[in-house]
């Protein structure tokens, strides 16, 4: 069986014949193998923002479904904790604060 399998991957002469023919009408047609290059590659970029933005729509829908930003808060916050440094929320918070002194 291992000898049928290697017969029929060994190009015969009819096959490099048709290789040469195919290659021979690309060269001498430049212009369209690079059109066509191009609408293949026009292509595959639209077909991928296409993709991206319908991922980025359900997941947007799904999670807004879930709950939104209460879904993440806690995340969010561990997030803020280690960025931020403390004295600095401290800092943020006592601005925020109304002064109950000038009253």
């Amino acid at each position: 069986m291992a000898e049928e399998v290697a017969k029929e991957s060994v190009p015969n002469e009819a096959s490099i014949e048709r290789l040469v023919r195919v290659m021979e009408t690309a060269y001498h047609r430049p212009w369209y193998m690079m059109w066509r290059s191009f609408l293949q590659g026009l292509m595959a970029a639209i077909g991928a923002a296409v993709g991206t933005a319908l991922f980025f729509t359900i997941l947007i829908w799904v999670f807004q479904a879930l709950g939104g930003i209460e879904l993440l808060r806690p995340g969010i916050e561990k997030f803020q904790q280690f960025i931020i440094p403390t004295k600095y929320i401290q800092q943020i918070e006592q601005q925020q604060q109304p002064d109950s002194t000038n009253r």
